[in-house]
């Protein structure tokens, strides 16, 4: 079995990334690189990363740095929405450090939750909030 799987969303603009493996650039970057190959025209608006079953654990400053280049180099999105779930406060406040301690300079929004769901919900929603 893969570490991860993909479920998409309205026609492919918004997908899932279910992660069963250590959040590392080793693991992420293959990632990245396999979601953004099955979006060639950039379309998608958004992404869950749902970690409830990932080991954050070797997750270091550093390492964002790395997956950040990796995104920036094969991303061609101008605004997109991220979504991590996890499972725990301990891994909410380890994703604090996505989205406020780097400025990759990218108009991305990112949020964490706790429910898979509202996760996706806050996803599909349309930019003016419909």
């Amino acid at each position: 079995m893969r570490g991860h799987s993909f479920t998409f969303y309205r026609d492919g603009e918004v997908a899932e990334i279910t992660m069963r493996d250590r959040f590392v650039p080793e693991t992420i970057i293959p990632i990245i690189q396999e979601l953004k190959g099955l979006d060639p025209d950039g379309r998608r608006k958004g992404v869950v990363w749902d970690l409830r079953d990932a080991d954050l654990s070797q997750l270091t400053s550093a390492a964002l740095r790395d997956i950040f280049r990796s995104k920036n180099e094969r991303s061609p999105y101008r605004y997109l929405r991220i979504a991590c779930v996890v499972s725990s406060e301990i891994d909410s406040h380890i994703l604090k450090l996505w989205a406020e301690g780097f400025d990759d300079a990218r108009p991305y929004h990112r949020r964490w939750f706790f429910d898979l769901a509202e996760a996706v919900a806050w996803l599909l929603q349309t930019e003016d909030g419909q």
